[in-house]
């Protein structure tokens, strides 16, 4: 029996080839997205080796742009614990589990309106968030958001819940049809995904 993550590499791969075909990326590039298996998760890590596809993986055709996906936000009700750190004293904003600028960069620049505005605003992929926390997570992904919660360079904490974020980020990107190229797999099999 074919395991979850390997029917979804196996959904995901012949999308990846087309894509990099397509804007001209050579076949010799594509088995760099998840080149390091052995990755320590400290504060000295270096990024620079981590990371196996740039950002800006498909080109600039569709810029991202924030205002295309349209969020109506909310507040949460007072006692609401930060889903990152359970943190009950401080200011909560709503975050984007998968960022909206995530979605974009694999896979949703491609989308009509409707479909931006629809992901953008699912309650599946918002979860209450410590307003210093939300802006040091940002756009990033698993690994990158781990690491500025422990770089020392800035706004630490302790992310009380790692594998219940990394499940719910998978759950998203899975059921959005989302590529994982510019995430560092690492940090995603060590919750058993």
């Amino acid at each position: 029996m074919v395991s979850v993550r390997a029917s979804a590499f196996l959904f995901i791969l012949p999308i990846i080839l087309i894509h990099s075909l397509a804007y001209g990326y050579k076949a010799s590039t594509m088995g760099k997205v998840r080149a390091s298996s052995n990755i320590t998760l400290t504060p000295s890590c270096s990024v620079s080796e981590e990371r196996c596809v740039s950002d800006n993986i498909y080109g600039t055709d569709f810029p991202y742009e924030r205002n295309d996906y349209k969020f109506k936000s909310y507040t949460y009700p007072a006692k609401t614990k930060g889903f990152y750190t359970g943190s009950q004293v401080c200011k909560l904003e709503v975050d984007h589990v998968v960022s909206l600028k995530d979605a974009h960069q694999s896979g949703a620049k491609l989308w009509s309106s409707e479909e931006k505005y629809i992901f953008s605003n699912d309650y599946l992929n918002h979860q209450p968030a410590c307003q210093n926390v939300n802006r040091t997570k940002g756009s990033s992904g698993p690994f990158d958001f781990y690491r500025k919660s422990i770089d020392g360079l800035g706004n630490d904490f302790n992310i009380s819940n790692l594998c219940s974020y990394i499940q719910i980020y998978y759950k998203v990107k899975v059921k959005y049809k989302l590529l994982f190229d510019n995430n560092v797999w690492s940090i995603i099999s060590k919750c058993g995904l």
